[in-house]
């Protein structure tokens, strides 16, 4: 937007204004550059016209102001139990300064490109756990899950999620943002989730392997599927804006 100053802060009447859309690959280290041309090409365009008269200043619509607080490196920090689809912009906001935060046995680590996961497995993950499912390393959120693609340890080099899980044989399964000496509840519950397997297989010790193992994943399924629902209705009513509208039409 091209304005004319006042005493306010960008209140000014607006002489001349376009719109640039946010592409899917876009963060703010690679959308700063495309609107600085766009400003640059606007401003030639708009001073002859302005000084030959032919424009009127346009007020601009107090309904619409947004304000934005100093940035700080603190912003960067993710919160997991947001969803997957608002994380990501996150990141992608942050990139690349202060960079997305996440912590990880005590240490920084930084998520610089990821994705919302399209498809995956519906097992009941609390928000910040690391799974993988074939090559991808994907993250539960409090809302889906989000597909890790870059990420960078503190005082390492930058590398693809499947090449750092792969060095950091303990990084799947972990929580993260979470404190060290907490992670043995988290274990806790996966033993819980093992023993129920177990159960399910002697009470089911009549039927073949293969009839087990498709009992075992529908059980876990619906139980999965059962309670992301009531997590997902629990964050909706607190606050609807934080669940996708996909999911809000399916509840």
């Amino acid at each position: 937007t091209i304005m004319l100053m006042e005493l306010g802060l960008d209140s000014g009447p607006m002489l001349s204004q376009r719109a640039v859309p946010i592409e899917a690959q876009h963060n703010t280290g690679t959308l700063t550059p495309v609107l600085a041309q766009v400003g640059a090409d606007l401003l030639t365009e708009t001073l002859p016209r302005w000084l030959r008269g032919e424009i009127v200043p346009q007020p601009q619509d107090a309904t619409l102001v947004t304000h934005c607080r100093t940035l700080k490196k603190e912003a960067g920090k993710i919160d997991w139990t947001r969803p997957a689809v608002a994380l990501e912009r996150h990141i992608r906001a942050m990139s690349p300064w202060p960079s997305a935060l996440t912590t990880w046995q005590g240490k920084n680590l930084k998520i610089l490109k990821a994705a919302p996961a399209v498809q995956f497995d519906r097992m009941l993950r609390p928000p910040g756990q690391v799974f993988a499912q074939g090559k991808q390393i994907l993250v539960a959120c409090g809302g889906g899950a989000i597909e890790l693609i870059e990420i960078q340890l503190e005082g390492k080099k930058a590398a693809s999620a499947g090449d750092f899980a792969r060095g950091q044989r303990e990084f799947v399964g972990a929580v993260l943002n979470t404190k060290p000496e907490n992670q043995t509840e988290f274990e806790r519950l996966q033993q819980d989730q093992n023993k129920l397997i177990t159960d399910i297989r002697a009470e089911h010790s009549g039927f073949t392997a293969a009839e087990n193992v498709s009992r075992e994943n529908l059980y876990v399924k619906e139980r999965a599927q059962q309670s992301s629902r009531e997590q997902l209705l629990a964050i909706l009513a607190q606050a609807p804006d934080r669940v996708p509208k996909d999911e809000r039409d399916q509840l």
